[in-house]
């Protein structure tokens, strides 16, 4: 039974927080209006869009920097997550 209590969804954006950018990428493949997937720091999770990238980057949603899909700041935080998982 779905327990809709555990779903997660991101303060700022109101939208579905995916875990990792590969269950992400798994809706964006299933959906055709999904454009993009994106890391939100706000809640450190990865939501989807309708927006693409061109566009969000249009209407200044985006800064080029952030059109980069990985960051050395985001390999750094991703790395000291999978160390703290190997502590465990």
């Amino acid at each position: 039974m779905d327990n809709r209590d555990d779903i997660k969804y991101c303060g700022k954006t109101k939208k579905y927080c995916y875990t990792s950018e590969a269950k992400a990428q798994r809706s964006l493949n299933a959906y055709e209006q999904i454009k993009r997937v994106y890391h939100c720091d706000h809640c450190d999770c990865w939501h989807t869009t309708k927006i693409s990238g061109g566009k969000a980057f249009e209407l200044g949603i985006i800064e080029a920097e952030e059109r980069r899909s990985i960051s050395p700041k985001r390999i750094r935080k991703e790395i000291r997550k999978l160390k703290n998982k190997l502590k465990e």
